[in-house]
């Protein structure tokens, strides 16, 4: 605090003596205490013909030095012994305008002004600054506030500053913001939503990302979502959570209409509407990300967190758990993530299905009923074609067998219908894929050496084969016979020996099995210990081993 003294001085019998006069009055600056009044004197004199006051003594409480002494001191009001008449109003005083007060600061502002210095103490009062709604000062220290965004601006000597609140919002309007250091960041406090405001940014504790507040209620999760502002140029409005594809465009911007899977335009989804989108209105689509806040309960579907979603093939925009059949469109939306009425949540992740046209090795032309999709290795595409004729050879396909090559057994190697099939059984020949030679010719075996049976010898194609010898048997005595295989005149296969009575009749068989290159000769021989054996009707069997 601050207090005024006063000093006085009175003729005591031609002596002067000085009176100090403590004052009572605490004031809170020293301006206060300056411009107060004097100090009532003590009744042990009185201010009359001899005493006078000197001088006010302004002090800070607490200490033992004076801070300021005001002159207190009559002044007369008389005339000396020049010409004119003295001033009684100081604004009467000649030489106000010649700026050489150095202890006041000049109001006008001009180049000769003097320096403020020390502390100016403003306690009570207001200091007015300049203004202007667009502040073009540069001058270093030059101070004007700025009317039109409500900030102080301070001249640098070349440009002007801001001086930003840091304690409160504040709304920074055509300012760039930037950092003295080598690397220029902002840095977002993690927060919980706050309410939505249009333009508002802030980094989402729950998300771990930055969100932006879009229209009409709508957030978007940066990095983590994509939208695309599309118009809606249908009669009807389409509702947030609808599947939506691109109809046109208008104006710059795709135009949008509901999705439908039972057909290829209106089956490629380009996402879901985010926000109801009115009719002729631009609205939010989720391309990639979270739709929040919609029904994903599936009503009678019953969704689950974690479902697929197709595209509906029956209500237009809608989505559904099942899995469309053919000639519906299998297109993906994306999953369920939270199944709720009110505060559900869809992941939108589209996938169209591509249509076999639309592969990009096969070339589809005039498709015609019960045609084939065949390879042509000039072009490397697959293409579509008419089935091959049952006698064509498909390269690299299955090989059909003509009626009378399976009827005569000259392409055993060849696939064959039933019907050839039931052919050639009913012709009494062996299945597909063997050859058999039969004789009903007699033949008499009278040596010892092994000889070539009449008609029993056949040279078969390259391959694996089974070969079986039946035949009927006749002795003119007792003699014992040998009979075996024999191939390009070397023996092979199994030996069979039996013995025979004068006059006996019976058959004989063997088999055995033979890989050739087609240049092998086999035949059945036999030969007879004693008298003549004589052999009947014959037949030899050749069987295709096929590997399967």
């Amino acid at each position: 605090d601050w207090k005024k003294d006063a000093l006085y001085v009175s003729d005591n019998n031609g002596t002067a003596t000085f009176h100090y006069v403590y004052g009572q009055a605490k004031y809170a600056t020293q301006g206060l205490a300056e411009a107060a009044a004097l100090p009532v004197p003590p009744v042990l004199f009185q201010v009359g013909d001899l005493t006078l006051v000197l001088a006010g003594l302004v002090v800070d409480d607490g200490t033992t030095t004076v801070t300021t002494i005001t002159d207190e001191r009559p002044t007369l009001g008389v005339s000396g012994s020049g010409s004119g008449a003295a001033a009684t109003d100081h604004g009467a005083l000649a030489g106000l305008g010649d700026d050489d007060h150095a202890q006041y600061v000049d109001l006008s502002g001009n180049a000769a002004r003097n320096p403020l210095t020390g502390t100016l103490d403003a306690t009570g009062g207001t200091i007015t600054l300049p203004t202007s709604a667009a502040p073009a000062q540069t001058a270093e220290g030059s101070v004007v506030w700025d009317s039109d965004d409500d900030v102080l601006t301070v001249g640098d000597g070349a440009a002007r500053k801001t001086m930003v609140d840091t304690a409160s919002v504040q709304t920074i309007a055509n300012k760039q913001i930037t950092s003295g250091s080598v690397t220029d960041f902002l840095k977002f406090a993690p927060i919980a939503s706050p309410a939505w405001v249009e333009g508002q940014l802030f980094y989402d504790l729950a998300d771990k990302t930055l969100t932006v507040d879009v229209e009409n209620g709508s957030r978007l999760n940066i990095g983590q979502e994509m939208t695309l502002q599309s118009t809606n140029n249908t009669l009807a409005q389409i509702n947030d959570g609808q599947a939506v594809y691109v109809s046109g465009a208008a104006s710059g911007r795709p135009t949008i209409a509901l999705t439908d899977a039972s057909a290829h335009t209106t089956s490629l989804v380009i996402g879901v509407a985010t926000q109801n989108i009115g009719i002729g209105a631009t609205g939010a689509v989720t391309v990639y990300g979270l739709v929040r806040d919609v029904d994903t309960t599936g009503g009678a579907e019953a969704w689950a967190p974690g479902d697929v979603l197709y595209l509906s093939a029956v209500t237009p925009g809608g989505l559904t758990n099942v899995q469309p059949v053919s000639p519906d469109h299998l297109v993906v939306a994306g999953r369920v993530l939270t199944a709720d009425a009110v505060n559900g949540i869809l992941l939108v992740l589209t996938r169209i299905g591509w249509e076999l046209a639309e592969l990009h090795d096969v070339l589809i032309t005039t498709p015609q009923n019960n045609q084939i999709i065949k390879y042509d290795s000039a072009t490397a595409l697959w293409k579509n074609g008419a089935v091959v004729a049952a006698t064509e050879i498909n390269p690299g396909g299955i090989e059909i067998a003509t009626q009378a090559e399976v009827t005569t057994g000259t392409a055993d190697d060849r696939a064959i219908t039933p019907l050839k099939l039931a052919t050639r059984i009913a012709a009494g020949l062996p299945p597909p894929g063997s050859h058999m030679i039969e004789s009903a010719v007699s033949d008499n075996i009278t040596t010892g050496t092994p000889q070539v049976v009449t008609g029993m010898t056949y040279t078969p194609p390259a391959g694996t084969w089974d070969v079986r010898y039946e035949g009927e048997t006749e002795a003119n005595g007792n003699l014992t016979s040998t009979m075996q295989f024999y191939n390009n005149a070397v023996a092979a296969g199994n030996v069979r020996r039996r013995s025979h009575n004068n006059g006996s009749f019976g058959s004989s068989s063997m088999a055995f099995r033979v890989t050739t290159t087609g240049a092998e000769t086999i035949d059945v021989r036999m030969s007879t210990s004693a008298s003549t054996l004589d052999v009947g009707g014959r037949s030899l069997t050749f069987t295709k081993v096929t590997a399967i």
